[in-house]
């Protein structure tokens, strides 16, 4: 699990599911403004590296086709760590 979380995006995508729905898109914009990077680049690092590990260890759900990011059944697994970092 920590080497999950040892990804400040990993950390960023889990905080920001424990409060709604989450879309690429939506989450690369506003990480553009806050971490001085091309947005671009933000959504590729997302959806060829994050997103995967987060997926193979069932915190999220990814939808490419949507782009829709959700809770997966082990999400509450995270959550107290998640609790305590933020």
């Amino acid at each position: 699990m920590f080497d999950v979380l040892s990804s400040d995006y990993r950390r960023r995508i889990l905080f920001e599911l424990k409060a709604e729905r989450l879309r690429v898109s939506e989450a690369s914009h506003r990480w553009e403004a806050e971490y001085g990077d091309d947005r671009d680049r933000i959504e590729l690092l997302l959806c060829t590296i994050h997103l995967s590990k987060l997926a193979d260890f069932e915190f999220v759900e990814w939808h490419r086709e949507s782009d829709e990011i959700r809770q997966e059944s082990r999400f509450e697994e995270v959550r107290p760590v998640l609790d305590g970092l933020y």
